[in-house]
């Protein structure tokens, strides 16, 4: 993926388009520039479950310490799949407070 893409995609976190949203959060999943961490952070508050598990995926990815307390919240997502994604972000992730975080689940 072409980190040129960045400002492009960010705009399309914000479609209605819920397919437009995953298509763009998973493909700055792919890119994984730390840049993209905290509106990435803010999808996973996205009302539809498809977009959070990729956030979440997308955060483990870039793998920045500063996702998570994000990822933490979203182990109590009402999806399983979103909180199987987190819990696989905060694996990646790997810090102390990540895995307290797991260890307490």
């Amino acid at each position: 993926m072409d980190p040129n893409a960045i400002p492009g995609l960010l705009t399309a976190l914000h479609s209605e388009d819920r397919i437009v949203r995953i298509v763009a959060v998973e493909a700055l999943g792919k890119i994984a520039d730390p840049k993209t961490t905290t509106p990435l952070l803010g999808m996973l508050h996205d009302p539809d479950w498809a977009v959070r598990w990729r956030a979440a995926w997308a955060l483990g990815m870039i793998g920045l310490s500063a996702a998570v307390p994000g990822l933490i919240m979203v182990l109590d997502d009402p999806d399983k799949h979103v909180r199987w994604a987190a819990a696989q972000a905060l694996r990646r992730i790997a810090t102390p407070e990540a895995r307290a975080a797991l260890e307490s689940r």
